[in-house]
């Protein structure tokens, strides 16, 4: 996978409060390395909205849910033919979640802590559907280290 990697960008996305906050990324092919700190966080959920389109009615969401402790891929509005929610447990120990997660044009992947869980899933965004956001619900949402590639595309 490494070779398929870009141009790498570091985000800072800090706290997010209460709010979505659109993030300076846009592709359908991308690679995104990131720490959701647990520890620092009193959100009910807070995660990143993936494959968005610009009126926000599309997109996948992966968030942490605070109150059931778990990891979830939310596919309720990813496009075309697909729905439904998928999720792992977070231990009550855990005080931070570190992900790595593959984005194409009809998949996501995501690989929990190093490979203790993964989630994959297809979806099937529109095209244009190309924003990446942060946000937080109820509270803050403290997102750590973020790196994101943009990926080549093999054209298979």
């Amino acid at each position: 996978m490494a070779a398929l990697r870009q141009s790498r960008r570091t985000l800072q996305i800090g706290a997010v409060e209460s709010r979505s906050h659109t993030l300076d990324v846009r592709g359908a092919l991308l690679e995104f390395e990131l720490e959701l700190d647990l520890a620092g966080s009193n959100a009910e959920r807070f995660g990143l909205a993936l494959r968005c389109s610009e009126d926000q009615q599309e997109r996948t969401l992966l968030y942490f849910d605070a109150m059931a402790r778990r990891l979830v891929l939310d596919r309720q509005n990813s496009g075309a033919g697909v729905s439904g929610v998928r999720s792992v447990p977070v231990t009550m120990e855990q005080t931070r979640i570190v992900l790595r997660i593959f984005l194409d044009r009809s998949s996501i992947e995501v690989f929990v802590d190093d490979g203790a869980y993964s989630l994959t899933s297809r979806i099937y965004p529109r095209p244009d559907s190309l924003q990446v956001s942060a946000f937080a619900v109820n509270g803050v949402g403290v997102f750590g280290d973020t790196s994101v590639w943009n990926l080549a595309d093999l054209q298979l």
